[in-house]
């Protein structure tokens, strides 16, 4: 990862906030007193329930996304009057079903620490 990119994801807002509500937990984890393998325990907890949770949820994004794109050509077969109303459905139910997996993403347990699971990702994949 050369320097210009680190200063890029630096500046990516979604990284500023992860690392925002990451210093947060940490500043809570830190008067707790846990003791090294206690905080270690706790990071692996939090982050396996948090991808765990967002696997779940982008299966059923990706499940709706197909069942959405399965009925399309159905709705083009269609007369051409009916399938106007049923082609708008379609795409909107596309849009919510994006909308809810962000929505999802937000309310997932241990999302303070999503920001170590991103920029993990982030980071192996210039390797």
């Amino acid at each position: 990862m050369s320097f210009d990119d680190i200063l890029q994801l630096r500046a990516e807002p979604e990284f500023k906030s992860g690392r925002d509500a990451s210093r947060g937990w940490i500043r809570n984890v830190s008067s707790k007193g846990w003791s090294d393998k206690e905080l270690r325990q706790e990071i692996h907890h939090l982050l396996h329930q948090y991808r765990e949770y967002m696997r779940i949820q982008k299966i059923k994004y990706s499940l709706t996304t197909l069942s959405c794109l399965a009925k399309l050509p159905a709705h083009i077969a269609g007369t051409f009057i009916g399938t106007i109303p049923a082609l708008v459905t379609t795409g909107c139910s596309l849009f919510i079903t994006r909308i809810n997996l962000m929505e999802a993403e937000l309310k997932a347990p241990g999302r303070e620490l999503a920001y170590i699971d991103s920029l993990n990702k982030r980071i192996c994949n210039y390797q």
